[in-house]
C-alpha cells in the first residue's frame, strides 16, 4: 500500500506543467523594438548614434535577442546574413516612419521601404530554406504607424485598420511559404512610455485610446490564425506586462519606470548610460533598457510553452499504480477476514515471485 502510494506521488510530482518547444531558428520581422543592427548598418553607422546606443535602439540586447538566447538559437541582423529582418522606424506596411519624416536627421534612401510588409515580401521572394517543424517566426510592429499618422494628421481609426490588415497580410505570406510556429506580441501602451507621460492629459488619453484600440483590433484580426489547422499561433500582451511593471516596479527589479535613462537634452544622463542604466525600465522616450527587454524576452519565451507530450503517459502510470494499490488493499482485507495468511505486499499468490517465496 505504502509502496504504491509512493509510486503515485513520485509520478505526480514528476508531471511537468509545461515545457518550451525546441526550435532550431528564429525569424524576426518588425521595428526598432526588435532591430539588433539593421538600421545602424543601413544608415551607414549613423543611426542610432552609438554610443550612447549600442548599434540598436537600447543599451544592449533587445527582447528578440533575449528570446533567441533563451531558445539557444542564433539571431544576427539580416544585413549580416542573419534571420532578424526588423528595421528601426519600420511601419507595419512598406514605409519607414523615420525616413518619411527625416527624423532625427536626414537619413539615407537605404532605409526607405523597410516596413514589415517589405521585410516579409523580400524574405518570401528569396525562396528561403527553413524547416517548418522547428522554425519560429516573430512579427512585432505598430507604433510607427501611429507616429506617422500623428505627424500627418491622418485618421487614427483608418491607421488601426490598415496596421492590423498589414500584419495579417504579412502573417498570411509567412504561413503561405511554410511557417508553422508564429509569435505576435501586441503594442506597448504609448501613453505609459516617457514620451506619453510628457504629453498633456488630453493627449495621453488619446494615446491610451489608440493603443488599446489597436491591441483589441489586432487580437480580433489575428484570431482566425489561431484556428488554422497545423499552425502553432502564440500572442503576447506586451501592454499588460509593462502596465504591471510600472504599477509594481520593485517586484521586477526596477526603481524608475517613468523617465528615460538617456535624455539627449541632458549630458548628465550619459553617466547613467555608462553605469548600465541601473534600475531604469526605459532607455529613451519609447525604447526599453536591455534589462527591460530581458524581462520581455523571457516572457515571450514563457508564452511559447506547450503541454508536455509525455505527461499523459506519466499520468496513466500513476493511475495504474493507484488502482493496483487499491486492489491489493482490498485483497489483503479479505485474506485477513478469512483467516488466511497474508501475501507479501506487492505480490499476488498467482505470481511466479510469490510461488518462489512461499
Amino acid at each position: 500500500m505504502i509502496r504504491a502510494l509512493l509510486v503515485l506521488a513520485a509520478c505526480l510530482g514528476a508531471l511537468p506543467a509545461s515545457a518550451a518547444p525546441i526550435y532550431s531558428s528564429l525569424y524576426v520581422f518588425g521595428d526598432s523594438l526588435s532591430d539588433n543592427g539593421n538600421a545602424y548598418a543601413l544608415s551607414g553607422g549613423i543611426w542610432p548614434p552609438s554610443p550612447p546606443y549600442a548599434g540598436k535602439f537600447s543599451n544592449g540586447p533587445v527582447a528578440a535577442e533575449r528570446l533567441a538566447a533563451d531558445l539557444g538559437v542564433p539571431l544576427a541582423p539580416s544585413t549580416q546574413g542573419g534571420t532578424n529582418f526588423a528595421v528601426g522606424g519600420a511601419t507595419t506596411g512598406v514605409k519607414n516612419y523615420n525616413y518619411e519624416v527625416q527624423s532625427p536627421f536626414p537619413l539615407p534612401a537605404t532605409l526607405a521601404n523597410t516596413g514589415v510588409l517589405a521585410q516579409v515580401g523580400n524574405f518570401a521572394a528569396a525562396s528561403p530554406a527553413f524547416n517548418p517543424k522547428d522554425s519560429l517566426f516573430m512579427a512585432w510592429a505598430g507604433p510607427n504607424d501611429f507616429f506617422l499618422a500623428l505627424s500627418r494628421g491622418s485618421s487614427i481609426a483608418q491607421t488601426i485598420a490598415s496596421a492590423v490588415g498589414n500584419l495579417a497580410t504579412a502573417l498570411g505570406q509567412l504561413v503561405g511559404i511554410g511557417a508553422r510556429h508564429v509569435l505576435v506580441p501586441n503594442m506597448p501602451n504609448l501613453a505609459e512610455t516617457p514620451f506619453g507621460l510628457a504629453q498633456s492629459a488630453t493627449d495621453r488619453a488619446a494615446l491610451a485610446a489608440l493603443s488599446l484600440g489597436f491591441n483589441a483590433a489586432l487580437a480580433q484580426g489575428l484570431a482566425p490564425f489561431s484556428a488554422l489547422p497545423g499552425l502553432d499561433f502564440h500572442s503576447f500582451d506586451t501592454a499588460a506586462l509593462l502596465h504591471e511593471v510600472e504599477g509594481h516596479p520593485g517586484n521586477f527589479g526596477f526603481s524608475n519606470v517613468t523617465a528615460p535613462c538617456f535624455d539627449p537634452a541632458s549630458p548628465a544622463s550619459l553617466v547613467r548610460v555608462q553605469g548600465g542604466c541601473q534600475g531604469y525600465l526605459f532607455f529613451d522616450s519609447v525604447h526599453l533598457t536591455t534589462a527591460g527587454y530581458a524581462l520581455l524576452g523571457d516572457r515571450f519565451y514563457g508564452a511559447l510553452e506547450v503541454p508536455e507530450p509525455a505527461t499523459s503517459g506519466l499520468l496513466a502510470l500513476a493511475l495504474a499504480a493507484l488502482f493496483m494499490c487499491l486492489g491489493q488493499g482490498r485483497r489483503r482485507q479479505r485474506q485477513a477476514a478469512q483467516g488466511r495468511p497474508l501475501e507479501p505486499e506487492g505480490l499476488s499468490a498467482a505470481s511466479p515471485a510469490a510461488r518462489s517465496t512461499a
